[in-house]
């Protein structure tokens, strides 16, 4: 019989799945891209609560950590807090100048995610580069190849009860 409608259709078929996958595998590319600049706002606090300084409430250490830029969110507890910035620049800004005051104590500041390195990357957004377009190859082996393997794939599918 004419092999040509069902090698067209197997094309078809191959070329749905290649854009079902590209498709996926963009969204987590965003994904993991929205996580990483969602990283990139946050800073870990840290002081010592010292005999003969006031120490921080949550009230100071806002109000001194806002200079840096608008705050998001502040998870408060004694001797650390997590700070979200609206700005990736404002988090970078406040790990980078910010030490405490002499009536409060000492402040570490340091990005989320860093493991405590001295130098710092300024954060910039990264778009990654779009999935190159798929290369059409007129090898024939690599299409009989692709073929036997989608057809394998639609077999199986075709003898798994519904």
């Amino acid at each position: 019989g004419d092999r040509r409608p069902r090698t067209h259709w197997l094309r078809r078929e191959g070329s749905r799945q290649l854009a079902k996958e590209r498709e996926l595998l963009q969204r987590q590319m965003e994904q993991q891209q929205q996580q990483h600049e969602a990283e990139q706002t946050r800073v870990k606090v840290r002081w010592k609560q010292q005999p003969g300084l006031i120490g921080y409430t949550e009230a100071s250490l806002r109000r001194r950590l806002s200079q840096y830029g608008s705050i998001s969110c502040l998870a408060f507890r004694n001797g650390s807090s997590l700070v979200e910035f609206e700005q990736p620049s404002a988090a970078y800004l406040a790990s980078q100048l910010e030490k405490g005051s002499p009536d409060e104590g000492p402040l570490t500041v340091r990005m989320l995610g860093d493991s405590g390195s001295a130098e710092h990357v300024p954060p910039t957004t990264v778009r990654p580069p779009p999935p190159p377009p798929p290369r059409h190859t007129h090898s024939s082996s690599i299409d009989d190849d692709y073929e036997n393997l989608v057809l394998r794939k639609l077999q199986q599918a075709a003898a798994q009860p519904p």
